[in-house]
């Protein structure tokens, strides 16, 4: 006996006494009746038993072998017994059941269903149906709402979802500009889960007329000529179909186009056969002076931050052109300013003798000073000695009719000292001595009078600073007042 208390879906069996299509009932209560529904819930009446023991043969279409069918009273169904079905057993009904999804339900083979994915987890998207069991086919199987036709046996299907990832951006030009200069900048917007939303660039700070250009492509390039100096920076920023922005800086120093002063006041002192001092006054500019490029005959350019420079390994005796520009600190360059001269033949001058004299004497130092040495190219130093002892060497930028002191160190007290002094010039050819005899006393010296000076103005002499990275400093000393 088969279970009525439930819909029972019969397709195709035989029933009742065995003959195709029919039923036997023993039935205590007139008017119960045979229902069929396609499972929505409807039933239809095919047919109303009396109240008496009998077989009944109903036919049975082709579209109504899968349907659930209920023998009724009134409301009731009726007991099992009352109904007995003879055959083989009810086919399973095929239907379509959706995971993370809605849609589903009974059908047949080529039932069409309209299927719709859940709302993706919190950072995820909707990556696509898959089938899980059974047989079917999508319309379009990436799209949340999706149509399903389902196959000869029922189906399980699946709403499927990835994490989402961040979109990437990059932006990239130059990273310094002159103003009044076009510059080319490009750009790439891209999304791993294909989902880009948007995209735009923007110019900061902002200005009265920033480049702002938005839009869905992906790569691109962009021209920008900007006006003012200062420090600008383009941002790019990409964002998705879930509202996640990535951003990208591509940072621009816009450089003043105005040129430094062409340096002036010019000066070339040969220092020896085949080298010679270049040195120059002062530029100026508005973003300040970065330092100076220099350059002999039109050669090598070098560049420096002081206001002097040597070159040397010159033909002997050649003649030269000496140049310099400025660069400000923007990279601009002044134009070329140029001397010229001639180096002179092989030295062999030697610079005169300078003239020695002492001023204080005391128990085992005496104060000097010297003055009036010249050289037809350049004094370079001066060499000193005690009573015929060791010679020692200062160097120093020129001499001239200026006088220079020095301190001689380590006399006996109470005797009498031969102190001397030569100049040197640049091509090692050296002056006669020049000295003086002092007798030293017992007396000490009143303290410390020793000092160090890298200005020749101090002494009153012109001319450059010590170049402590080429030359000694010259060890000068006097008197305390």
């Amino acid at each position: 006996m088969a279970d009525l208390g439930s819909p029972k879906l019969i397709r195709k069996v035989l029933i009742g006494n065995g003959s195709v299509n029919s039923y036997t009932g023993y039935h205590y209560c007139a008017g119960s009746r045979l229902e069929w529904s396609n499972g929505n819930g409807v039933w239809t009446s095919v047919y109303t038993v009396p109240y008496v023991s009998s077989t009944v043969v109903f036919e049975v279409s082709g579209d109504q072998t899968a349907r659930y069918w209920r023998l009724i009273k009134d409301s009731d169904i009726m007991v099992a017994s009352e109904l007995s079905f003879q055959g083989g057993e009810p086919t399973a009904p095929t239907e379509l059941s959706v995971v993370q999804g809605s849609g589903g339900g009974l059908g047949a083979s080529g039932t069409l269903y309209n299927i719709c994915a859940d709302a993706p987890p919190s950072g995820q998207l909707f990556s696509g149906w898959v089938i899980d069991s059974g047989a079917g086919s999508f319309f379009d199987s990436t799209i949340p709402l999706a149509q399903f036709t389902l196959g000869s046996t029922s189906a399980v299907v699946r709403a499927t979802y990835t994490q989402n990832l961040a979109p990437t951006a990059s932006i990239s030009g130059p990273a310094s500009i002159w103003v009044g200069s076009e510059g080319i900048w490009t750009y790439s917007a891209t999304d791993a889960n294909g989902n880009l939303q948007s995209w735009s660039v923007r110019l900061l700070p902002n200005l009265a007329s920033p480049v702002s250009i938005a839009g869905t492509d992906q790569t691109g390039a962009f021209a920008h000529t900007f006006s003012t100096p200062g420090t600008y920076t383009f941002r790019l920023d990409v964002t998705d179909a879930m509202g996640v922005t990535t951003t990208a800086n591509a940072v621009v120093e816009v450089r003043e186009n105005i040129p430094p002063t062409i340096p002036t006041s010019l000066s070339v002192t040969p220092t020896s056969s085949t080298s010679f001092n270049f040195s120059w006054g002062n530029s100026t500019d508005a973003s300040g002076i970065a330092g100076y490029e220099v350059r002999v005959n039109g050669g090598l350019i070098e560049s420096i931050t002081t206001q002097y420079h040597t070159f040397a390994g010159l033909p002997i005796g050649s003649a030269f052109v000496a140049e310099v520009r400025a660069v400000d600190n923007a990279q601009n360059r002044s134009a070329w300013a140029q001397r010229s001269g001639t180096l002179p033949a092989s030295d062999t001058t030697p610079p005169t003798a300078p003239t020695l004299t002492a001023h204080e004497v005391y128990d085992t130092l005496a104060y000097c000073s010297f003055v009036g040495s010249t050289d037809n190219v350049q004094i370079a130093g001066f060499e000193f000695r005690t009573n015929e002892g060791q010679v020692t060497y200062e160097s120093w930028w020129g001499a001239g009719s200026n006088p220079i002191g020095h301190y001689y160190h380590d006399l006996v007290p109470g005797t009498t000292n031969t102190l001397k002094v030569r100049a040197v010039d640049s091509s090692g050819n050296r002056s006669p001595w020049a000295s003086v005899s002092v007798a030293t006393s017992g007396e000490p010296p009143p303290g410390d009078l020793t000092e160090w000076y890298n200005d020749m103005s101090v002494l009153g002499l012109s001319g450059p600073s010590v170049d402590s990275s080429n030359a000694s400093q010259l060890k000068v000393t006097r008197p305390k007042p």
